[in-house]
């Protein structure tokens, strides 16, 4: 007499058990058709007549406006993943920034928020001239995305907030072409010393860190994403 052959242990009434009985036979062709109808909605982009892409697809809810804030321009589908990519790369700038300077100037500052700071000093102030030739102060380094070589003159005294910081600068080189007391914001933690010709300053951003974190799940808390918005939200902006 030949031992019957135990498919399975497991239990399953009805007509589940028939099918999970008839498994070993019919596998192969599952599998196969499984993979085939994957390929083709793959190949296909996962669109169907009539349907919007973008109810099921986050990563193509890329958008952009121009100069003027008027017109809506639909980012290219072969690249929202490259853009989404590039606001995570400028989001992590975001998050810490370094800057070296080179020129007559006396400085020490240090805050841990704008709450809690102390510092003064002055930074090229005053041209140094020799042998005919002038000093002024120079920076170089980047602050959050923007950076490059520019000439500064600033000056700063306080503790907490009660302080006071005037800066004027003058690009020479790289995209950061604006200089205000509002490039040191509220929450950082940061520190500068300059020692008569040479300096150095860094800071952290802790809300940048948590913006940087966030996006990858696609929140922009900094509100900083150029290119990832809602549509909705981009034709309430412009009025439509």
């Amino acid at each position: 007499m030949t031992a019957r052959k135990k498919t399975s242990s497991i239990w399953i009434p009805g007509i589940a058990r028939e099918w999970w009985i008839s498994l070993p036979r019919r596998g192969a062709v599952v599998t196969i058709v499984a993979m085939s109808a994957a390929l083709l909605l793959a190949a296909a982009g996962c669109t169907f007549p009539g349907s919007d892409r973008s109810e099921f697809d986050p990563l193509d809810r890329f958008y952009t406006i121009d100069d003027d804030g008027v017109e809506r321009i639909r980012k290219s589908r072969e690249t929202p993943v490259l853009g989404w990519l590039t606001e995570r790369g400028l989001d992590f700038l975001d998050m810490g920034s370094a800057r070296v300077s080179f020129g007559p100037g006396l400085r020490a500052h240090v805050r841990v928020t704008k709450l809690a700071q102390i510092g003064i000093g002055k930074l090229g102030a005053a041209e140094v001239t020799t042998m005919g030739f002038t000093f002024p102060l120079y920076k170089l380094g980047f602050l959050k995305r923007e950076g490059g070589l520019w000439e500064e003159r600033s000056h700063e005294i306080g503790i907490s907030l009660l302080y006071y910081y005037h800066v004027i600068g003058e690009p020479l080189g790289g995209n950061k072409t604006t200089f205000s007391p509002e490039d040191r914001g509220f929450w950082e933690i940061g520190a500068a010393l300059h020692w008569l010709l040479i300096g150095a300053e860094a800071e952290l951003r802790p809300l940048e860190m948590l913006d940087f974190a966030f996006g990858f799940f696609g929140m922009d808390l900094m509100d900083d994403d150029e290119i990832y918005r809602d549509p909705d939200f981009l034709e309430d902006e412009n009025g439509g």
